[in-house]
Parts: structure tokens; C-alpha cells; sequence
């Protein structure tokens, strides 16, 4: 370090550098590659599920634009093409299920489109609602008053559990 007087002009360097756009990135020490996250102002090893976000990142997915091993013929959409006739005044057709994310052009469904299927396969397709004794759960009587599960599409969820 160098003094310095008061007043004297400083030249200050400001360096950014952008992330990548095609994480994960690796550290290898000679015998593993290591992927590490940074939190605040130090860098810890990505968690196995942190990892594979960034590898869906590194390929531009979501879990919802996932592919899966389903077919849009395979199953049905009542509740969802009967809500989408009621707003668009319209019939679906598979190149909407395509825009909206639902489908791939081969018809083969992504996440966002199993939680719209009439009787959604996904387990975590569930909504669980419960109303306890008092204000908070913590009351001194925090007995559940009241607990329901719903499980089905996204569009029935969202009407049972209002």
C-alpha cells in the first residue's frame, strides 16, 4: 500500500464479470471436479440438487419445460380445454398445447403439461389445507381443526383449495 494525501486524485478500477451462459462450472484438484455456488462472499460445493439446476440452466430448461415419457393422446384435459373455451371463447388445438409449454411438436407432454392432465400422474400434484385451533399454529391448543388433501390437475387444486 502507498500513502496517500487527502484530496489526491485516485484511479479506480471497476471490473465486472459477467456469469457464464453455460453453467456448471468446474474446479478440478487433480482427482474430482467439484462445482461450487457462491453465497455472500465465499464459494461452497453445489449440493447434488443445486447441480443439477445448473445444469438445467446450462441447457436453458425449468422443471416445468421438461420432457417426459408421456403422450398428450395418452391422456385427457376436460377440466383444462373446457376452462380454456370459457376465456378464449375458442377450441384448443395441439399448437397451443405447444406455445403454452405443454407439449413438444411430437406431442410428447413436459411437466407443465402433466399438471394439467385430467387425473394428473405426478404425486406432487397435491395440495394439503389445514385449519388450526387459535391464530397461529403455535397457540396453546394447536390442534388441527380442520385438514383436507387435494390431489388432481392444477386447475381443480386451485378450485379446492380456495
Amino acid at each position: 500500500m502507498s500513502a496517500h494525501k487527502v484530496g489526491e486524485k485516485k484511479t479506480v478500477l471497476i471490473l465486472k464479470v459477467p456469469p457464464g451462459e453455460i453453467p456448471p462450472y468446474y474446479y478440478y484438484d487433480g482427482s474430482q471436479s467439484i462445482a461450487f455456488i457462491r453465497v455472500g462472499n465465499s464459494s461452497n460445493p453445489a449440493s447434488p440438487q443445486r447441480l443439477s439446476e445448473l445444469v438445467m440452466r446450462g441447457k436453458n430448461l425449468t422443471f416445468d419445460s421438461r420432457p417426459t415419457d408421456y403422450k398428450k393422446d395418452d391422456l385427457s384435459f376436460n377440466e383444462f380445454e373446457a376452462a380454456y373455451k370459457k376465456a378464449a371463447k375458442k377450441e384448443l388445438s395441439l399448437k397451443e398445447y405447444i406455445s403454452f409449454g405443454m407439449c413438444t411438436p411430437d406431442g410428447t407432454l413436459t411437466f407443465a403439461g402433466l399438471l394439467f392432465a385430467d387425473d394428473c400422474p405426478l404425486l406432487q400434484a397435491r395440495v394439503f389445507c389445514t385449519r388450526w385451533n387459535g391464530l397461529t399454529k403455535s397457540s396453546v391448543h394447536d390442534d388441527a381443526v380442520d385438514s383436507e388433501e387435494f390431489e388432481g390437475d392444477i386447475i381443480l387444486l386451485l378450485q379446492n383449495s380456495h
